[in-house]
């Protein structure tokens, strides 16, 4: 009976290492693919940042002076530069 006792025991315990074993190879699944969508979220994200860089140009006089004329009776071009400056647009080749 003891030999009985411990076969059951045994064959309990092979069971419960195997649902273990399963749940935590689900767990293992859902992480490795959790961290492959982020890595791919991540990837498109610097993707849209350099398109966005990209079509930070600054604007031109013309769009300048619309705006001004629009808002006041005169066009500072000077605070102009300097907001594009301060939000990193510049022209092409400078820093």
């Amino acid at each position: 009976m003891t030999h009985a006792i411990t076969l059951r025991f045994k064959q309990h315990k092979d069971n419960r290492n195997a649902e273990l074993k399963a749940r935590l190879d689900a767990i293992e699944k859902s992480m490795r693919d959790g961290l492959e969508r982020e890595a791919r979220l991540m990837a498109r994200c610097v993707e849209l940042k350099d398109e966005f860089e990209a079509q930070r140009v600054p604007l031109t006089d013309e769009q300048i002076d619309a705006i001004g004329s629009e808002r006041a009776p005169y066009t500072d071009f000077a605070f102009a530069r300097a907001i594009e400056a301060a939000h990193g647009i510049t022209p092409k080749g400078q820093p």
